[in-house]
């Protein structure tokens, strides 16, 4: 089983505030899962930050885990997580070339 534990952020657009908050989430190791919601409910958001390309934010002194095989990935660098995701549109590291982004994959 892995474990998502404590993870938060907190998006602002203009006025309106967006909170993904998930406090305890447990995932089969193996198989296949479908994420589904409506449009504009989280799920890139959270897809971007199991996959380390974006951070979550500590709440109250607790910080994003993500443990599996007795390890947490949280912790672990973008390239280390192996977990790939296809996005709708293009994601590139603008710190990197285009030679060091198609490398990187």
């Amino acid at each position: 089983m892995s474990l998502i534990k404590n993870l938060y952020r907190e998006y602002k657009e203009g006025q309106q505030t967006f909170t993904l908050d998930i406090p305890n989430w447990e995932l089969p190791e193996a198989g296949v899962m479908a994420l589904m919601g409506a449009s504009g409910s989280g799920k890139t958001s959270l897809l971007r930050i199991l996959a380390g390309l974006d951070e979550a934010q500590s709440v109250d002194g607790k910080t994003f885990e993500w443990h599996f095989a007795s390890e947490d990935l949280a912790k672990l660098p973008t390239q280390k997580r192996k977990l790939g995701v296809v996005f709708q549109s293009y994601d590139l590291f603008q710190h990197m070339t285009v030679e060091e982004n198609i490398m990187f994959a």
